[in-house]
């Protein structure tokens, strides 16, 4: 009888505890939606030859609308991705140069560039309301996947959690001729890197 009652203490103490951890991660965690009136900012920076050149993505979608976050040491993104549409990109440099962007990463048969993260990523602090993480993923460019590591930081202000990153790769990488232009007199560099701000607002 006695052994019965303690079992019983024993269990209801256990239930107990796991109620509170359970109610402290919730009250930890916090609720992001994706901003509605700068969501994102995607551009590719490259050189050549002649000079330094942005193509700026206007088009990107398949953002996850939502994130719910614990934001400490520790917290877990448990997936991201999204889907940058090609033919949504601008050179600056009027309709020639963009069309070779698009024809350079097969815009006509790949319609998007995607990154779809395969691994959670863990939070480090690095300051007052700053944490680093490392995005581990697949992105697809021209039809060639790629396994990359992107350092993306993130940082919380007024209630706008703001992930930004930059991303170096090689056109190579993906079976890209580089684009040229005036009969091969100008040439774009292998070596490109891809820039990313996305911005979530508290809920």
């Amino acid at each position: 009888m006695k052994l019965n009652k303690a079992m019983k203490h024993w269990t209801l103490r256990i239930s107990c505890l796991a109620i509170a951890t359970f109610a402290f991660s919730a009250l930890g965690a916090q609720s992001f939606k994706l901003s509605p009136d700068k969501p994102y900012e995607v551009y590719v920076s490259g050189g050549s030859t002649l000079h330094d050149w942005t193509a700026t993505v206007n088009n990107v979608i398949d953002i996850p609308p939502t994130m719910t976050i614990n934001l400490k040491e520790g917290g877990v993104i448990e997936s991201f991705g999204f889907k940058a549409e090609g033919k949504s990109m601008e050179g600056g440099r009027g309709s020639t140069m963009d069309n070779k962007i698009y024809k350079a990463v097969k815009c006509d048969v790949h319609p998007y560039i995607t990154y779809k993260q395969t691994a959670p990523a863990k939070l480090q602090a690095a300051g007052k309301d700053q944490f680093k993480l490392i995005s581990k993923g697949i992105v697809s460019v021209a039809g060639m996947d790629k396994e990359i590591e992107v350092e993306v930081m993130a940082s919380l202000k007024d209630g706008v959690l703001t992930f930004t990153g930059e991303e170096p790769m090689k056109l190579s990488d993906f079976e890209i001729d580089p684009p040229s232009a005036l009969f091969g007199q100008i040439q774009t560099k292998d070596d490109i890197t891809v820039h990313f701000t996305i911005n979530y607002q508290a809920e």
